[in-house]
């Protein structure tokens, strides 16, 4: 799919069923998630896995947040407890109106939704963030994007910041493992890259693996969070 097609995609998964396709649970499909509990998973997520980094002694919130990817602001409203700015930036014009309208509710002022249709992050300037976090959505794209927005996310990168991703391992596209409900025409495509590749590719880029962890993000495919320094 290319990027112009991609764009297009998630504004439509963005006007049909924006928080399934954020969380895609089976049971949820057809606007079927209750938004306190949709918006709960990532305050749960965000303030234990902020936590775990800090008892490792990895990281320690502050300073600016990016989260990419950010839909309807799951992550990036609870990465606004704990930073001083937390940024959120997506392809999808529907899901960024959703996630200011929400915004309304949770009354964060140090959050900043942005809408970029370019497969850079041009927008911001060079280490612009201390924290930027990434999860189930580089694996919507095919790698030759995915690949830039990488390279991106270490620009943006400062010297002693963290960046936190999850990929498949699996090259291929395997969109057929999910099922859709009639009428739903957006086709949502699952891609990933070789562990080795992966680390190889930010090496290149300046970056330090630090952690990869086996996740579940994929089902039961193969999955990875990978916890990323400068080197």
């Amino acid at each position: 799919m290319d990027f112009e097609n991609l764009a297009k995609t998630w504004e439509k998964f963005g006007e049909q069923d924006p928080l399934w396709s954020v969380l895609s649970e089976d049971q949820k499909q057809g606007n079927q998630w209750d938004v306190e509990n949709f918006y709960h998973t990532g305050s749960y997520y965000i303030n234990n896995y902020l936590k775990e980094l800090e008892i490792k002694g990895i990281f320690k919130a502050n300073g600016k947040s990016l989260d990419f990817g950010c839909g309807v602001g799951r992550l990036t409203f609870p990465l606004a407890n704990h930073f001083e700015e937390s940024h959120g930036v997506d392809i999808s014009l529907p899901m960024l109106k959703l996630a200011t309208k929400q915004n309304e509710s949770f009354g964060h002022e140090n959050c900043f939704f942005h809408h970029n249709l370019k497969n850079d992050l041009s927008l911001f300037e060079d280490g612009s963030f201390d924290f930027i976090i990434s999860l189930i959505v580089l694996q919507h794209m095919e790698p030759r994007y995915f690949v830039n927005y990488l390279a991106e996310f270490m620009r943006l990168l400062k010297s002693d910041g963290v960046l936190v991703f999850q990929l498949p391992a699996a090259v291929e596209n395997r969109a057929s493992y999910l099922s859709y409900e009639a009428g739903m025409n957006p086709e949502m495509e699952v891609f990933g890259m070789d562990q080795d590749d992966v680390e190889a590719l930010l090496k290149g880029h300046g970056g330090n693996v630090i952690e990869s962890v086996e996740d579940h993000a994929c089902g039961d495919e193969t999955s990875y969070r990978y916890v990323v320094k400068h080197s």
